[in-house]
Formats: structure tokens, sequence, C-alpha cells
């Protein structure tokens, strides 16, 4: 289970091309229309309220009032959480991992399980929430709205 996400005019005119594009979270599934993240504690949203400390979660942003219509994202929701996903994806862009400076301090570092992520996790999450926010730019530049399945 997970949240899946839809650009439906550009995931329908997509879908059929590679059907493997769509089993993980890639550029490529991004540019079609398609974002995906799992409810469990590896999940893009669970990592980033672990490490900021605050709650990030797919139901809370289901629920806020006037952001979505019959299921979809309406465009004001689209704007109001591509600013929130920005400010997010800036404060976990600047977590640096303590063997970047050649220290080991947990205080600093980005967490995974209760465990200091390596570089290539914490690479692997930058990039991924980095997806997040180009995928609702591209349904802003695309003028239409994101379908949830949450």
């Amino acid at each position: 289970m997970g949240a899946d996400l839809y650009i439906k005019k550009l995931y329908e005119k997509n879908k059929n091309k590679n059907k493997t594009v769509w089993l993980e979270v890639s550029d490529k599934a991004v540019e079609g229309g398609y974002f995906r993240d799992c409810y469990n504690s590896g999940g893009l949203f669970a990592i980033l309220s672990l490490n900021l400390d605050k709650t990030i979660s797919w139901w809370q942003t289901k629920g806020r009032e006037g952001w979505f219509k019959q299921g979809d994202m309406t465009k004001k929701g689209l704007k109001a959480w591509l600013k929130e996903m920005k400010e997010i994806r800036d404060q976990f862009l600047a977590i640096n991992n303590p063997y970047d400076a050649g220290e080991y301090d947990f205080d600093k570092g980005a967490y995974l399980n209760g465990k200091e992520m390596t570089i290539v996790e914490r690479d692997e999450y930058r990039e991924w929430i980095k997806r997040l926010v180009r995928f609702i730019e591209i349904a802003i530049e695309n003028k239409t709205t994101i379908y949830w399945s949450v």
C-alpha cells in the first residue's frame, strides 16, 4: 500500500509506453504523470517527518479544506502544496551528513530506521523529495490537477 498520485492527462497518455517505469519512483515516471510513496517507515513522508521533527502525512494533506474536489487536488491546493513541499525540500537538503565534514556527530545527520543514513541513502531521499516537487510543478505547468489514491 502507498500513496499513488496521478496527473491524469499525462499518465493516461504514457502508461502503456513502458510498464516497468511505473513500478518505481523515477524521473521517467514523474515526467509521465505518476508519483508513489509507501506508507512504511522507509517512505518519503516518514523520513521527512522523522528528520524534520514535524508530522508530514498523506492523509493530513488530503484532509485540507479547499485543497481537494472529488479526489483531485485543485489548482489552489497545488500552489499551496508546492510552496509547502519546497520549504520541506529545502529543510531536508540542508541536513548534512556528518561524513561530509569528516566528523561524526549523531545530532547532525539524517536518520533512517533509528540509524544514521549513509550518504547514498540520504542522496536517494534528496532525489525523492526533489521528484515530488517536480511532479507538482509539472501539474501546475500543465494547468491540471493531481488525482490522489491515498
